[in-house]
């Protein structure tokens, strides 16, 4: 979901990353901000990792 926007992760609504990983807002917030950072650090998830 994210890998797809990383340049703007606003697109991914906290609402969407809320009720995929069943999470409260504040951490909703800080799941973002920690997967954006990591996709911008390169990291490249594999089909396991993203759950396809």
């Amino acid at each position: 979901m994210i890998q797809a926007v990383v340049g703007d992760a606003d697109v991914v609504s906290l609402k969407d990353i809320m009720e995929e990983l069943s999470l409260k807002q504040t951490a909703a917030g800080e799941a973002r901000t920690a997967a954006v950072q990591l996709l911008r650090d390169g990291y490249q998830p594999t089909p396991l990792d993203s759950g396809r």
